[in-house]
């Protein structure tokens, strides 16, 4: 072969492997490029997910009703990967509209902002028109739709006198039908309300007719506060020596006195809102070991759910909705003591009172009005 030949194929090759070098080369550009483009969509999408912001007026290790709606919060983060963040008001009435405020103002750090108990109501319904463009979510109370354009708001109540007219059948059969050690011979319970407002009567008004109707009556008494457990342990003591062997308490971190109380004396318990004696095993055991069930108001279940309904689009704002035993926004706590020592024949009483309920048979009192 001549090298005029030999040549003019090096030269071929030369230009073969330059121009794969050059493809080679944009392929990489298009893939680093690619690449960069999905890195920009996450952080964008990063920037597109929802922001859910529980306000609340207290603070969070009451071991019950905020650490409920916090634990709803967590829920809807893991399961529906919403952004959350929490902002604790602190006990001080004084600065509870005054941190509404402010935390709506910062409108860039929030879609949704979520908050509860009666006192929020107000404040609600002079911050919610100023942010027309965002969302509000308030629980255990209704807003006056009719005194604002709370059109951006959605409202959540509990039917929390049907579950705790199942903790007043269980209460009342638990006391007349076992020889439980701590079960005394009288007829009688007792229940423990932190303050004599509507939300904590409708506990009460269901209990003492749940327990009536069985038979057994009901001491009642208000400590006249949320967080004073000392308070609720010298009332507990005082039921006790009345002759109460249970006692039901609706009265938030006032309830830990009646825990306490419970343990003192050899007696039992029922606690709210959560599942209060596994809340209380690690940290408090003696007093969680007189926790015979709580009655729920699933607070996290409801939250989760209001979350869940506005990412479908499908939440009812501007109105208000009341969770009940049928739909499982109230009820007791089944596990634990309940079913370690509850006798089969109060069980499917409190099961027979459960359906009946919610077939309309039985209608229970409420401290509510509507």
């Amino acid at each position: 072969m001549s090298n005029l030949r030999i040549g003019s194929l090096w030269r071929m090759a030369l230009v073969l492997l330059a121009a794969a070098l050059v493809v080679a080369a944009c392929g990489s550009d298009e893939s680093e490029s690619s690449e960069e483009s999905g890195d920009s969509e996450t952080a964008q999408g990063s920037d597109d997910l929802l922001k859910v912001r529980l306000v609340i007026n207290g603070n969070l290790g009451d071991k019950s009703f905020f650490d409920g709606a916090q634990n709803g919060m967590e829920m809807a983060e893991s399961e529906l990967g919403v952004e959350i963040d929490t902002i604790e008001l602190g006990p001080d009435p004084a600065s509870w509209e005054p941190g509404l405020i402010d935390a709506a103002a910062d409108e860039d750090s929030y879609d949704i902002i979520v908050t509860s108990t009666f006192n929020m109501a107000e404040p609600l319904q002079k911050v919610a028109p100023d942010h027309p463009d965002k969302n509000f979510i308030i629980f255990d109370v209704v807003v006056d739709y009719d005194a604002c354009d709370c059109s951006n708001v959605h409202s959540i109540t509990y039917k929390a006198n049907e579950g705790a007219y199942l903790g007043g059948v269980y209460a009342a059969l638990m006391t007349k039908l076992t020889d439980i050690e701590g079960i005394n011979d009288e007829a009688t319970v007792g229940f423990v309300g932190g303050i004599d407002i509507p939300v904590v009567a409708d506990f009460a008004v269901g209990f003492a007719q749940g327990a009536n109707d069985n038979g057994v009556e009901v001491l009642e008494q208000y400590a006249g506060d949320f967080g004073d457990p000392a308070r609720g342990k010298e009332i507990s003591l005082a039921l006790y020596s009345q002759g109460a062997d249970i006692i039901f308490h609706a009265a938030a971190g006032t309830g830990q006195g009646v825990f306490e109380a419970a343990a003192e004396q050899g007696a039992w318990s029922m606690g709210v809102d959560s599942d209060q004696a596994a809340i209380l095993a690690e940290s408090a055991e003696a007093e969680a070991s007189t926790i015979l069930t709580s009655v729920l108001k699933n607070v996290d279940v409801s939250i989760f759910r209001a979350v869940d309904l506005h990412m479908k689009g499908e939440l009812d704002y501007g109105g208000s909705e009341a969770l009940t035993l049928a739909d499982g926004g109230v009820g007791i706590v089944r596990s634990g003591l309940f079913a370690e020592i509850t006798p089969p024949e109060v069980i499917a009483a409190v099961d027979e009172a459960k359906a009946a309920i919610i077939a309309g048979d039985i209608v229970v009192d409420s401290a509510l009005g509507g």
